[in-house]
């Protein structure tokens, strides 16, 4: 409590001024966490933990996401994009979505004349895999694989027409 002290010797106006403290609200789904530059919100999870706090009003709130490797976020309510930051103006009470999700990558395969090839999945999640297998037509044999976007095939497997338990990263 703040008091105001003075001598009445006169008619006095006296106003009291107030001004708020917007808070602001972090809601995370999935695996991932965010944290404020400032402030009560700390390591906020989805258990929900140090997921609020009030702001002073006006103040700029820059919202810091700790990506797991593989996944990705995407930010909704006062914030939007999928950058791992963002800013909240705290000029009312706010609510800010933060959602993991884990990459995905698709696995296409392309045959030369000789042959087939086929994938066990066509789309494969971070760190999970497929299995490759080619075919050679009748008076042709397998010769190799060979991969695009900068990565290498390696396989837990002997064979070379099979590859298995190929990761994606």
């Amino acid at each position: 409590m703040l008091t105001c002290s003075f001598v009445i010797n006169q008619n006095r106006n006296v106003i009291a001024t107030f001004t708020s403290s917007p808070s602001l609200v972090v809601t995370v789904v999935g695996t991932g966490s965010v944290s404020a530059g400032s402030g009560a919100i700390s390591g906020c999870d989805s258990t929900g933990v140090n997921c609020s706090g009030s702001y002073t009003l006006n103040s700029s709130v820059t919202l810091t996401a700790t990506i797991p490797s593989g996944y990705s976020v995407a930010w909704s309510g006062a914030c939007s994009g999928s950058n791992s930051t963002c800013s909240v103006t705290m000029n009312s009470s706010k609510a800010v979505t933060a959602t993991f999700t884990i990459n995905s990558y698709s696995v296409t395969i392309n045959s030369a004349t000789g042959g087939s090839a086929s994938s066990s999945d066509a789309t494969v999640t971070s760190g999970g895999s497929a299995t490759l297998t080619a075919v050679a037509s009748t008076g042709y044999t397998f010769a190799s694989w060979s991969c695009t976007g900068g990565g290498t095939l390696s396989s837990t497997t002997t064979n070379p027409t099979t590859l298995s338990n190929i990761t994606a990263n």
